[in-house]
């Protein structure tokens, strides 16, 4: 445990320090307030310090990247079963549109198409893992 704990604490800060060295080559600076870590593993209790410019970067258990939820064991049930909701909320909020009888089927569809879409399109790239 005490190797693959050096290892991977070595590999982090030169993933971090070569991340320094490439943004100053374009004139970026690491902000440590806004720059979180995470180690993904399904040990827990791994712990990553890194340091910049005097201050310890926080490490975090999960954080939502890109509209999706990335957590430290790597399941994504949780942001599977949260997109789920949405898009039943959403059908439940077009409920009314569905039901009035002056709205013509095409623009129906189109409105149902357009506004599950955004909420679906993002589970096309995860693993699936069986809820329940």
């Amino acid at each position: 445990m005490f190797s693959l704990y050096f290892l991977a604490q070595e590999k982090a800060k030169k993933i971090f320090k070569d991340l320094i060295l490439e943004s100053a080559q374009y004139n970026m600076q690491i902000n440590v307030k806004k720059t979180k870590t995470m180690v993904v593993t399904q040990n827990e209790g791994i712990q990553v310090k890194l340091e910049h410019e005097g201050e310890y970067l926080d490490q975090v258990k999960d954080f939502k990247f890109l509209g999706s939820y990335k957590s430290a064991d790597g399941d994504c049930t949780n942001d599977i079963k949260r997109r789920i909701a949405m898009a039943r909320q959403k059908t439940v909020e077009l409920t009314t549109i569905w039901k009035d009888k002056n709205v013509t089927s095409a623009l129906k569809i189109s409105d149902e198409v357009d506004g599950l879409g955004s909420v679906s399109v993002w589970s096309g790239g995860m693993d699936i893992k069986e809820i329940g």
